[in-house]
């Protein structure tokens, strides 16, 4: 969809080589930080920051996602910052915009948001809740008064 003409219907995700799978019986709340290639199965409420993620079909993701590359195949309730590539395959669902270098989306796939592409270099590396903006804001008026 966006980027060069090669291919980019499939990224390369070896799932042999994956340092941490989180399974379908886990919820974490708060921010979850990680390096490495990361498949996510569970539910998670806050913020994700990894390098390459594969986000599996059982998936339920609420927050801002900040990544190198990333497979979706399960829900993202939430914005999506991809440095490289984004794949969404067709049980894949994002309701939330995108940022993203190189995009590809499977016939069924669901998105519902903006979607910008980028430069790598352009997409933000920061990770700020719609709450951080506000509090940093708020933080800011008050030391003027």
């Amino acid at each position: 969809m966006f980027g060069n003409s090669k291919n980019v219907s499939t990224i390369k995700f070896n799932e042999e080589k994956l340092d941490t799978i989180v399974s379908s019986n886990i919820t974490i709340e708060g921010k979850f930080r990680s390096t490495g290639n990361i498949r996510l199965d569970c539910t998670i409420i806050g913020d994700v920051e990894s390098e390459s993620l594969y986000i599996g079909q059982n998936s339920d993701i609420r927050g801002t996602i900040n990544c190198e590359n990333i497979i979706i195949a399960g829900k993202i309730t939430g914005n999506v910052f991809c440095k490289g590539r984004m794949h969404i395959k067709e049980t894949g669902i994002i309701d939330g915009d995108i940022e993203v270098n190189i995009l590809s989306m499977d016939e069924g796939s669901l998105f519902t948001g903006k979607c910008s592409r980028k430069r790598s270099e352009q997409i933000r590396t920061d990770i700020l809740t719609e709450d951080d903006k506000k509090n940093k804001s708020d933080t800011k008026n008050n030391k003027k008064g």
